[in-house]
């Protein structure tokens, strides 16, 4: 067999000293026994994993913008979550090294030397010394308090399965307080109506997830519950880049659908729901993505004004390769905007780019599109690729569990016939093989958890993508939590893969040693013969 390596002998608590080889030790049970550890996450990561939680809870809900909670703001609560958590992080560091982090890695560094040079050399390389470094300065919070440590401490199947959760929690609470404020959210920056909407896209699939799962009857009923409030609190936002992710979400949701027909039934009802709840001017602003009634023009066209000067300071050899700075872009328009605009139209100075490909393209120039570009590029291309190894692995280990039943259930019928002798190792066999199946089953049952959790990822992804076509969010969490989600499915199944495999080609060995022996050799030469 295989020898386990150094972190499997870890996680299978073999001791090189004991006189035994990793061979001996490393049997079947052995190695499934530290796929469910790794499945249920290490005891060591719980804190640091409640914590991290909290902090999701924190970032999104805004409990220190609610009143009467106004002193977790101030003893800045948030904030130590995110330290404290970062500081842990410093123990998984070789855990959390992947190519999302180390583009994440590469923007801190290069735009915290970019903002000490441009404080010193000059404007052309930073203009808005105080925005670039408030900007870097909440990124480096968000990466290293929360994105990059989710990695090290959910990567488990409990774990992530618990973000999911929180996900869908999020959009419950921030679905119901859009609808009853307005549109707005708590504070912070999902104060802003299409902001909020960018967080309840990002929540939408999660919540989803649950109402696709069958045996969960109560929380079925509760996802329910938070996809209705959900889909209400993105509808009060009035945003037009959010109903453009919202039809991505639900486009791509029915595509992916087997049940076409039931989709559209349950649509169709849903809509009936929430058609009380849909604020009174919600289609005439979403007309308004072609015509404002409040200026007389196209809200497409002022932004695709703003874009055209985004795109004339970019071709500045100044600006091509780096861009302008963090949050940069609107202090430069004022140079740019002549000849684009009509006399008598306003400035465009101060202005957000409201695009989150012009916001990257204008603040970071070419090289924030290759990594930003390469972060999205890594994280679609790696779930999509995760999915196909996850159904493999479904399929094979499904294959084993059904062998393995076939057997147990002919040498069930021998044991129970009266007319058989029952031989004396028949039972214990019998007790082995359960526990064979059993174990082909939770990897088949963990498989299938992948294939069907990644993609929501991915559908949550794309909503946020396609919702930024309209708004400026470069900076915000929804894209980097997302990335680095991903990440953490790729980093637990990178891990459980190793052990789930040896346990599938110890399993595979039995079933055909059982199969090829006399005692069940007649099953299958039934079944040939059947053919």
């Amino acid at each position: 067999m295989e020898e386990v390596g150094e972190f499997g002998k870890a996680e299978l608590g073999i001791d090189e000293h004991e006189g035994a080889s990793s061979e001996e030790k490393a049997d079947v049970h052995d190695l499934a026994a530290a796929f469910n550890r790794l499945a249920r996450g290490s005891a060591d990561s719980q804190f640091a994993s409640i914590l991290i939680v909290l902090a999701f809870v924190t970032l999104f809900c805004r409990p220190q913008d609610l009143p009467g909670l106004s002193f977790i703001g101030t003893i800045r609560f948030p904030m130590l979550l995110s330290i404290a958590v970062g500081v842990m992080t410093l123990s998984r560091l070789g855990r959390v090294l992947t190519p999302q982090t180390y583009l994440m890695f590469f923007v801190i560094g290069f735009e915290g030397l970019r903002g000490v040079a441009g404080y010193h050399l000059g404007d052309d390389i930073v203009r808005n010394d105080f925005w670039h470094f408030h900007t870097w300065k909440d990124l480096m919070l968000h990466f290293f308090g929360l994105s990059i440590p989710m990695i090290g401490f959910m990567a488990s199947t409990k774990r992530i399965r618990t973000l999911f959760l929180t996900a869908a929690g999020i959009g419950f609470f921030l679905g119901l307080y859009s609808l009853t404020h307005s549109g707005k959210g708590p504070g912070g920056f999902v104060g802003d109506e299409n902001d909020l909407c960018l967080v309840l896209l990002m929540c939408l699939p999660f919540s989803i997830y649950f109402t696709q799962q069958k045996r969960q009857g109560v929380l079925r009923l509760v996802a329910l519950a938070s996809v209705f409030f959900t889909l209400v609190g993105i509808l009060a936002t009035l945003s037009r880049g959010g109903f453009l992710g919202l039809i991505a979400v639900l486009g791509t949701q029915f595509l992916k659908s087997r049940r076409k027909f039931a989709l559209i039934a349950s649509g169709l009802f849903v809509f009936l729901l929430i058609m009380p709840f849909v604020p009174k001017k919600y289609y005439g602003e979403m007309s308004s993505i072609s015509s404002d009634y409040s200026e007389g023009e196209g809200t497409i066209q002022k932004r695709i004004e703003t874009w055209h000067v985004v795109i004339k300071m970019w071709k500045d050899p100044r600006h091509t390769l780096f861009g302008v700075g963090l949050t940069n872009s609107p202090y430069w328009f004022k140079h740019y905007e002549k000849g684009l605009l009509k006399v008598q139209k306003r400035s465009l100075s101060g202005r957000q780019t409201h695009s989150v490909y012009f916001q990257v393209l204008g603040d970071l120039g070419l090289y924030g599109v290759l990594v930003c570009g390469a972060f999205i590029y890594f994280s679609l291309m790696g779930n999509q690729r995760l999915e196909k190894q996850a159904r493999r692995t479904k399929d094979r280990a499904s294959a084993a569990a059904a062998g393995f039943e076939r057997i147990r259930f002919e040498l069930r019928s021998r044991i129970d016939d009266v007319n058989v002798v029952e031989g004396p190792d028949d039972q214990n066999l019998l007790e082995r093989i359960v526990e064979k199946m059993k174990m082909a089953q939770r990897i088949a049952g963990d498989a299938q958890y992948i294939e069907t959790a990644v993609p929501m990822v991915s559908v949550s992804f794309l909503g946020v993508l396609v919702a930024g076509l309209g708004i400026s969010v470069a900076y915000y969490p929804p894209v980097w939590l997302l990335g680095c989600l991903s990440a953490t499915f790729a980093v637990y199944w990178s891990r459980s893969s190793r052990y789930s495999g040896r346990v599938l080609d110890l399993l595979e060995a039995d079933y055909s040693e059982l199969r090829a022996s006399d005692s069940f050799r007649h099953i299958f030469t039934d079944d040939e013969e059947g053919a």
